[in-house]
């Protein structure tokens, strides 16, 4: 009976590896990675193997899975089984506790402490630059060397038992990530601000964009992560590079907290977005705008067409509810308009999400633009700045408006493109409606009106699509 057990154990340990995993990419490995399924959540609490895996790299708290990369069997009749698994970039806080010091650990989403006691031999690694090899493997193996400095670890002993196993369990962790430096303290810890895991990113050499400090302005990046941490925006997000490009893990940090990023002169400023707590840089007024030879302002406004202006917004993000960590949505404004995809991969709260979500809505639906030629009054102004603008040919008086985009001409003047914006679309409540806060209408067909330069352009989606662009009579 015994050697069939073992024999048994074996098996199943071979079907994970029997030794050390070789450094090229298995067929196996190959099919795990492009059977993927569009569950982020799902995908990193699966238990996978082999070295085409790149390792984790988690920021906040997150419900994770490991990747197995040493498996063997050992005592006698080989009713024990020995493996390891990475779980991240380290250095790292580590597996949680409960309150009573047990691990959130689980096997096949049963806590381990229950019906598994006294069958497992657990120990963590959490990825210092200084840790040792491990002692559970080694202790009847000497295979398994390598200290994995850098790297977050844990090494299992399992005693079988055909009772509670019914095969090599699929183990997932509740993990606190990276721990942080805080550039404000100069001090190191584990934390779950946004901003902070973006300058880990932007400065770590092995998974991120490895820029030396000195091209990070931290007096602006500051002022981001105390706001974060005044609105209690937190990230709760697991990197994998595998499915993202450095770039895109920078998009997705931003998105946490309404960040935008802005590069002068070889280092990057940060900015958020919230009229509550921001400040008109500059009021435009006529004597700002260019106008041509004969008097008439360089300016134009553009309205885009129902079809691209979204009536509701699918907010998808990570519920951390009783630690299950699972894929969620919820739809905000008209569910039978157009709908838009808002994908907060970093977010486990769902209120954060909510509030970030309505923000999100309403920005897109308040989506009128002025573009205009400017005098170099307006050279400092930079994408993300808050103005007050005024035009008597637009007929518009003391606008809150936000600097979309900023190009120098070669004849010395400023173009710049602005948008509308508006306190609505900061008050976490859904409750705007973009004809109140535009204080200028396009012309109403039914009256005749004194225009120039007017276009009016057809595209045939579902049925007709209709866009205006229109300068002012002067």
């Amino acid at each position: 009976m015994g050697i069939n057990i073992g024999m048994l154990l074996l098996s199943l340990a071979m079907k994970f590896i029997s030794a050390k995993i070789q450094n090229s990419k298995s067929e196996q490995a190959e099919r795990e990675l492009k059977a993927k399924t569009t569950d982020h959540a799902q995908e990193i609490k699966s238990n996978t193997r082999g070295s085409v895996y790149p390792v984790k790299v988690i920021y906040g708290r997150h419900r994770i899975g490991g990747n197995n990369i040493y498996v063997t069997t050992g005592g006698a009749h080989r009713r024990e089984l020995y493996y390891a698994q990475t779980l991240a970039e380290g250095p790292n806080q580590g597996i949680v506790n409960d309150e009573s010091s047990r691990p959130y650990v689980w096997f096949d989403d049963e806590r381990i402490y229950s019906r598994y006691a006294g069958l497992y031999t657990m120990s963590e690694k959490t990825g210092t630059s200084t840790q040792t090899q491990d002692t559970i493997i080694n202790t009847d193996n000497s295979e398994f060397t390598d200290t994995m400095r850098y790297t977050a670890y844990t090494a299992w002993k399992l005693d079988f038992d055909e009772d509670k196993f019914r095969g090599i369990p699929n183990i997932t962790y509740l993990y606190d990530g990276r721990l942080l430096y805080d550039f404000r303290t100069s001090t190191t810890a584990w934390s779950d601000n946004p901003v902070l895991a973006l300058y880990d990113f932007f400065t770590n050499d092995r998974y991120g964009l490895g820029l030396d400090s000195s091209s990070i302005d931290t007096t602006s990046w500051g002022e981001v992560a105390d706001y974060c941490e005044t609105k209690s925006f937190k990230i709760n997000m697991v990197v994998a590079l595998s499915e993202d490009n450095v770039w895109d893990v920078v998009e997705k940090i931003k998105l946490l907290f309404r960040g935008e990023l802005n590069f002068w002169n070889g280092i990057y400023y940060l900015r958020y977005r919230d009229l509550y707590d921001e400040t008109s840089q500059l009021t435009i007024t006529d004597d700002h705008i260019v106008q041509q030879s004969n008097g008439k302002a360089m300016i134009s406004v553009t309205d885009p067409g129902n079809y691209d202006t979204p009536k509701g917004l699918r907010v998808t993000y990570i519920s951390d509810n009783d630690n299950t960590y699972i894929q969620d949505s919820f739809i905000i404004g008209d569910e039978t308009g157009v709908i838009t995809e808002f994908n907060l991969k970093g977010c486990t709260d769902r209120s954060m999400a909510g509030k970030l979500g309505t923000s999100e809505l309403e920005n897109q639906q308040l989506n009128r633009t002025i573009a205009g030629r400017f005098r170099d009054d307006c050279l400092l102004l930079e994408p993300n700045d808050v103005v007050t603008f005024n035009s008597t040919a637009l007929n518009i008086a003391d606008q809150t408006m936000r600097v979309k985009s900023v190009t120098y001409n070669s004849l010395g003047f400023i173009d710049l493109v602005l948008k509308y914006d508006n306190l609505y679309v900061y008050d976490d409540v859904y409750n705007i409606n973009p004809e109140d806060i535009y204080t200028t209408t396009l012309p109403d067909p039914s009256v005749a009106s004194l225009v120039e330069n007017a276009t009016r352009s057809e595209e045939r989606r579902v049925g007709k699509e209709c866009r205006s662009r229109w300068s002012p009579y002067h």
